[in-house]
């Protein structure tokens, strides 16, 4: 399932957030599929797993907002980053979707960020999984 996420980051350029019947579906409000991600990198699952795109996936959800965020990814960012919660009366300028749940999608958002954070912290320890070369020496 891991796998499958990042190939779809891969040939559409966004993590999936609601999948129905293969077709995207309006988004539930975060960027889920970074839960899923972590989740499965939280409880070691990293045996054939590109870590390297994983981050950069999950990065590319919280940080780029997307044409149509009503599909994938996040809107909003602006706020998001500025302020730190999306106002009832945001105007997203740089994409579209629908204007509401607010409240609910910064919930996810501060979540999914939890998580993401979670990634990096763990990745940071672990720079083989990212392909560096350990800076450690068997002895």
């Amino acid at each position: 399932m891991i796998r499958a996420l990042i190939d779809i980051y891969r040939h559409e350029g966004k993590l999936p957030d609601c999948r129905m019947s293969f077709c995207k579906g309006f988004t539930q409000g975060g960027s889920n599929a970074d839960v899923v991600i972590v989740d499965a990198f939280v409880k070691g699952l990293t045996a054939d797993i590109d870590w390297k795109t994983a981050y950069e996936a999950v990065l590319s959800d919280a940080e780029i907002e997307p044409q149509n965020w009503g599909l994938s990814g996040r809107g909003n960012l602006v706020s998001w980053h500025d302020r730190g919660y999306i106002p009832w009366n945001d105007v997203d300028k740089n994409g579209t979707g629908p204007a509401s749940r607010s409240i609910s999608r910064g919930v996810e958002y501060a979540y999914n960020d939890f998580c993401i954070s979670l990634l990096s912290q763990g990745l940071s320890n672990s720079p083989s999984l990212l392909g560096a070369p350990s800076s450690t020496s068997e002895v």
